[in-house]
């Protein structure tokens, strides 16, 4: 494990658990931060429960390079704590610079896309929300604000 990885998976833990207000942590056994291989992370953080949406997580993936983040997606989706669901069902939003250089999953953005529909993560447009904690913002705002998450929401 490289040096900054091991620093980013401690940063992940520090951020969960400074967030009480995002974050729930009655169901530990949710709670997953990892390494995979050298140079990734995966993470699945619970967040607290959403008056529409009911038990949500935060799924995390990053690839990283040297000391930085090169290529992340970080999504909100329905919990499976209760029973597995398609990628599809469960999706709810999500934000990334992974490339998508061809076919119907490409978009011209300058990388940074939000997967803005719904229960369709395959639809993106532009956005201007580059990193996780401009994200754990945002979630913040609709748990907290009890907001129903609408495709039509732009992060501009």
């Amino acid at each position: 494990m490289s040096r900054f990885q091991e620093e980013r998976l401690q940063y992940i833990q520090r951020l969960y658990e400074s967030y009480p207000k995002l974050f729930n942590y009655q169901y530990p056994d949710l709670l997953m931060i990892k390494a995979k291989g050298l140079n990734k992370i995966k993470a699945t953080l619970p967040l607290k429960d959403h008056p529409l949406y009911g038990e949500t997580v935060l799924l995390l993936s990053e690839k990283l390079s040297g000391d930085e983040v090169i290529e992340y997606h970080y999504a909100w989706e329905l919990s499976q704590r209760e029973g597995r669901m398609g990628k599809q069902r469960r999706h709810i939003m999500a934000f990334g610079n992974e490339p998508h250089p061809h076919g119907p999953a490409h978009v011209s953005t300058d990388p940074y896309h939000h997967h803005h529909v719904p229960q369709d993560p395959s639809k993106r447009k532009a956005t201007n929300v580059t990193d996780l904690e401009t994200v754990l913002g945002i979630l913040e705002d609709y748990i907290n604000g009890s907001i129903k998450y609408e495709q039509t929401h732009s992060f501009l």
